[in-house]
């Protein structure tokens, strides 16, 4: 958390930070909010394998992970307990509620002498839960997608402008040549996008729309 603590040194009012996956931790995301930051970044890790049946990440959790909110089948738990020394939970469900889910032969849930099905988890694991189901929403994929842009730029300077092998050394050296390199990434992209807004307008105007384009590139006193 030491770059967030950098950032708000230099006066930056932070509320919200991407990040991508590798820096997605549970763990990290707790920390950020400890500095009442929103660390915005897809979980780390996998989904529970539990061999064909349904997984805590097919549970509804609360925020926090300390609370299920409902099983894959939108039951509500008929009784419900956190323990906080421990920071474990335990949802019960009746075997009325049970008695006709579609998921009753694949379900985690234990059964209980009295025909009771308890689903029981850490917090980390409700709060993983909650974050994997978030992030399959509209509002995540919204406020993620300009770090994604940010990824497919750094993976495109690297896998296609060799920023994995320079053949400099030093840095003034790497800067310039990593300038450059942004900088020919940036006129594909204008290029690409301007060639592409050419191909959906009306035939007859895409001639005035190259030639602007064209003239928009051309080098004058301006840029030098």
């Amino acid at each position: 958390m030491e770059t967030i603590r950098d950032i708000k040194r230099q006066g930056v009012d932070l509320k919200e930070m991407l990040a991508d996956t590798s820096y997605g931790s549970q763990d990290n995301v707790e920390a950020a909010a400890g500095e009442n930051v929103n660390l915005i970044s897809p979980a780390s890790g996998t989904r529970d394998q539990t061999d064909g049946r349904i997984s805590l990440d097919d549970f509804q959790f609360e925020e926090s992970g300390k609370r299920m909110r409902h099983c894959p089948s939108g039951q509500s738990p008929d009784y419900q307990r956190y323990r906080k020394n421990d920071e474990r939970g335990t949802a019960d469900f009746t075997e009325t509620q049970c008695s006709g889910c579609v998921h009753r032969d694949r379900c985690i849930g234990r059964i209980l002498r009295n025909g009771t099905r308890r689903v029981s988890w850490t917090r980390k694991q409700g709060a993983l839960s909650h974050r994997r189901q978030y992030q399959q929403t509209t509002d995540f994929k919204e406020k993620y997608r300009s770090c994604s842009a940010i990824e497919a730029t750094f993976s495109q300077l690297g896998n296609t402008h060799g920023g994995k092998d320079l053949r400099v050394r030093g840095f003034p050296a790497v800067h310039g040549a990593t300038m450059m390199n942004f900088t020919t990434i940036n006129i594909r992209r204008y290029i690409q996008h301007v060639l592409e807004n050419i191909k959906r307008v009306p035939r007859g105007t895409s001639d005035q729309l190259s030639n602007s384009f064209f003239d928009s590139l051309s080098f004058s006193d301006r840029f030098l």
